[in-house]
């Protein structure tokens, strides 16, 4: 059964119409009351009704999801399928229809007034301009957030630094980094955040930067590789580069894991099945589209709720690619929930 307005405020310990006054933001009740009718709120993941709020306030039920085509990274990122399929499958079962768009196309549906919500990365925020307490959340950190921002992003920097310590603790040493570090995308500034801090003094970063496609990688890689100090272990950004670098390993003749380890951000299907099978971050995409749309349906429903920043941790999968003992794990898909 859902909560009511009545439930959420017995959690909270207030009168009803206490937390009515506070979801329309046509109040000055104490911070110490709002953080607790907002607690309650989540807690009992209350939503107004919205058959009602929609006949008063004009609702429509569409929700955006704005893609830059001319910007974004189409090589791994916030908008793996498995993400995508779960941003609608959850707007889908709060009677909510999430349309691809866009931000010129944005712009006339914002025009047209009929939308509800919207969910963007930073990067396409930046060609977007939307109305005055309009109703977003961010799909990724952004380097300069605002005060209004409300985002959600999978923690990349702590990936890096699973990685990094996983491969230390292999007793590699020279660890490096390939991938798509050179567009400036905030997600990989993340990811190389994570690398540095993780590496022990005396190490100095090596990144090799690619333009996100196999090809690139494995040219790279091959120059990297044929160093006279080459890198001894190599975190990759995503599948892609790490497919680029098993080539040129293959290429120069090096083994893995022996030779060189490698561990990769997404755990894609393919990762598991490639020679070796490689070790990965796992990034939770089901979790991040859940919470993303539960973010902006709170916004929508509730305008005085304040904004919400959250990091999802990511887990450490290990696989063949990055066991410099010999003896290889009985479980190849053993979950590193912490540092080791």
């Amino acid at each position: 059964m859902s909560a009511t307005l009545e439930d959420v405020a017995r959690a909270a310990g207030v009168h009803a119409s206490t937390v009515s006054r506070v979801l329309s933001g046509k109040t000055s009740t104490r911070q110490e009351t709002r953080e607790r009718i907002f607690a309650a709120i989540r807690r009992l993941d209350y939503h107004p009704n919205s058959n009602a709020r929609s006949l008063a306030g004009g609702r429509t039920g569409l929700l955006a999801l704005v893609l830059n085509l001319n910007n974004e990274d189409p090589y791994g990122g916030i908008f793996e399928s498995d993400s995508q399929f779960y941003l609608q499958k959850e707007a889908m079962r709060r009677h909510c229809y999430l349309t691809l768009v866009t931000p010129e196309a944005l712009h006339d549906l914002m025009k047209e007034q009929r939308l509800d919500g919207v969910l963007l990365t930073p990067e396409a925020a930046k060609d977007v301009k939307l109305p005055e307490n309009f109703p977003y959340v961010l799909l990724g950190q952004p380097n300069h957030p605002k005060p209004c921002d409300s985002w959600i992003d999978n923690d990349l920097s702590l990936g890096a630094q699973m990685a990094v310590d996983h491969l230390l603790n292999q007793n590699y040493a020279a660890i490096s980094f390939l991938g798509v570090s050179c567009c400036g995308a905030e997600k990989h500034q993340r990811q190389l955040e994570g690398y540095r801090l993780a590496l022990p003094l005396g190490m100095p970063p090596r990144i090799f930067p690619t333009d996100g496609t196999p090809q690139s990688a494995r040219q790279v890689a091959r120059a990297c590789l044929g160093e006279l100090e080459r890198p001894h272990a190599i975190l990759c950004s995503d599948n892609l580069s790490a497919c680029g670098l098993l080539q040129a390993l293959q290429d120069t003749w090096l083994r893995v894991p022996e030779d060189v380890g490698i561990v990769t951000f997404h755990n894609r299907p393919m990762a598991e099945y490639l020679s070796p099978p490689l070790s990965v971050i796992h990034l939770d995409g089901e979790r991040l589209g859940v919470e993303a749309v539960r973010m902006l349906m709170e916004r929508i429903n509730c305008p005085a709720m304040p904004p919400e920043r959250l990091l999802i941790p990511p887990r450490l999968a290990v696989r063949e690619s990055s066991i410099l003992s010999k003896e290889r794990s009985p479980f190849p898909d053993a979950d590193w929930n912490g540092w080791g």
